[in-house]
């Protein structure tokens, strides 16, 4: 058991170090210059902050005994690569192609090297395999929208909202309801829909996203009406 948890937890350093800070630092200093820019960074790590630790969470959750103590002593090799671990994995899906565990965390180190492609190939097996689930639904959502160049596509908006309806309170789909609403300038829906995720999420760098998104939003709401007179 301690051996699995060591591995999620340098999961989620892995993810934090080279993708969620540096999108955050360089939303920071494109601030002033491009603020455009600066939303799409912080929608981006928003939406990379909440995704490792729930993928995490979730297949510990679910995880049964023979596949944890076998992956693990696979992926705990000293010294072992990013590119290492996906071929074991690989390889044990290819002897057991419908054990969604392994699926997730193959689909972390995907996203952790930001190839959302592959991500979204796992993805959508996973919501043939599980079917209706208001965590796959939200995470195919999400990896639609990455793909797609952070846009709310109609199948983005289907899985999103077919989400809510199974989990009123699923951060991951209301951060994207909230992105949808403000793209459509409906700021004050945006402002709901974020509010209620930050009530519920205590990861401090997807807390962050979300309250800039929250003022902005706010920010837009006041500036709304000059805009239509």
């Amino acid at each position: 058991m301690m051996m699995f948890w060591a591995i999620a937890f340098l999961l989620v350093l892995f993810a934090l170090a080279f993708v969620i800070l540096p999108l955050l630092k360089n939303n920071n200093k494109q601030e002033s210059n491009n603020s455009n820019q600066s939303r799409l960074n912080i929608k981006l790590a928003m939406l990379l902050a909440a995704l490792v630790p729930i993928v995490v969470l979730t297949l510990y959750s679910q995880l049964g005994a023979q596949t944890e103590l076998t992956m693990t002593s696979r992926l705990h090799q000293p010294n072992s690569t990013p590119a290492q671990r996906t071929q074991a994995m690989e390889q044990w899906l290819q002897q057991h192609p419908e054990d969604t565990n392994v699926l997730y965390v193959l689909a972390s180190e995907h996203i952790s090297a930001q190839q959302f492609d592959k991500a979204l190939n796992i993805y959508r097996r996973l919501y043939q395999l599980t079917g209706k689930h208001a965590h796959i639904s939200a995470q195919l959502a999400q990896i639609l929208f990455l793909t797609e160049n952070q846009k709310v596509t109609d199948e983005v908006r289907r899985l999103y909202q077919e989400s809510l309806v199974l989990d009123a309170n699923n951060n991951t789909a209301l951060g994207l309801k909230g992105i949808d609403a403000f793209e459509q300038t409906q700021y004050a829906e945006a402002v709901d829909a974020w509010q209620r995720a930050i009530q519920n999420e205590q990861d401090p760098y997807t807390r962050q996203a979300l309250a800039s998104g929250i003022i902005e939003a706010k920010r837009m709401l006041q500036k709304k009406p000059e805009s239509i007179q």
